[in-house]
């Protein structure tokens, strides 16, 4: 009959203590990444990212490259286009940003966007 009126209250505890330290907040997050690199990328270069639903809001046009030619912008997660001006042809490329996640354009020789 001791042992139990010792238990008893410790089991409780120990069951509080796990119920408080299980119930954290999660952050979410709604934005991500888009990286963009070109193969051939010219000298005239600019950008425009708009979102899917309505191509004629520009979100971004700004965007400078880092050492490397990439450009990296964080967006809202959401459905985009990304179109590219220059001298040169880059066909419109379509692309989702994900929470917490980067998405990758890459455009090769052909200037054709591969999203990744």
């Amino acid at each position: 009959m001791r042992r139990i009126k010792f238990i008893r209250p410790c089991l409780i505890i120990i069951t509080l203590l796990a119920v408080m330290t299980s119930c954290k907040e999660d952050e979410i997050s709604y934005t991500g990444d888009v990286k963009i690199s070109y193969t051939n990328a010219p000298n005239d270069l600019y950008v425009k990212i708009s979102p899917a639903e309505n191509p004629q809001i520009v979100i971004t046009d700004k965007l400078t490259r880092d050492n490397n030619g990439i450009l990296t912008c964080k967006l809202n997660i959401g459905n985009y286009i990304l179109q590219t001006y220059s001298s040169t042809y880059f066909a419109p490329t379509g692309f989702q940003i994900r929470p917490e996640e980067t998405t990758v354009i890459s455009f090769d020789s052909q200037n054709i966007g591969h999203v990744q």
